[in-house]
């Protein structure tokens, strides 16, 4: 004797079963209509109320169980999550680059050499501007 219960998930096609093996079980022997009361080792068996709870029970684990499995098989909700997790990951670690970009760029513009030496500096660009336009022309 033994009971089985079976539902599929409708989405992702996925099937979960709970079978309950009552062969072992002593409180399960025999007709329950003609052996209500006491089984032949003397112990109670169960009633139908008790039979009732335990199936219900049953039932709502099992629906607990299906409706986990089916969260672990939804790959694509799995996936939006994973790829908003990394998203936040990458903001995060783009504005702490950010934020060190802008504190080295200060601190080369305030030191003292960059200070006094500015206009060698832009002087050193024109001419290297100049002499690519020069070489350009000379090449076409």
């Amino acid at each position: 004797m033994g009971a089985a219960w079976c539902l599929s998930a409708a989405l992702g096609g996925l099937l979960a079963c709970a079978i309950i093996a009552v062969n072992g079980d002593p409180r399960y022997r025999g007709n329950l209509k003609e052996d209500v009361g006491k089984s032949k080792e003397g112990r109670a068996l169960m009633t139908t109320p008790e039979i009732e709870l335990q199936i219900e029970q049953t039932r709502e684990r099992l629906g607990e169980t299906v409706e986990e499995l089916a969260a672990r098989a939804d790959m694509k909700a799995r996936a939006r999550a994973r790829a908003s997790e990394m998203k936040a990951r990458a903001a995060q670690v783009s504005g702490r680059v950010k934020d060190r970009t802008v504190d080295v760029s200060r601190r080369v513009r305030q030191h003292p050499a960059m200070q006094r030496r500015w206009p060698l500096a832009v002087a050193a660009g024109i001419v290297v501007a100049g002499s690519a336009v020069i070489w350009r022309r000379r090449r076409a």
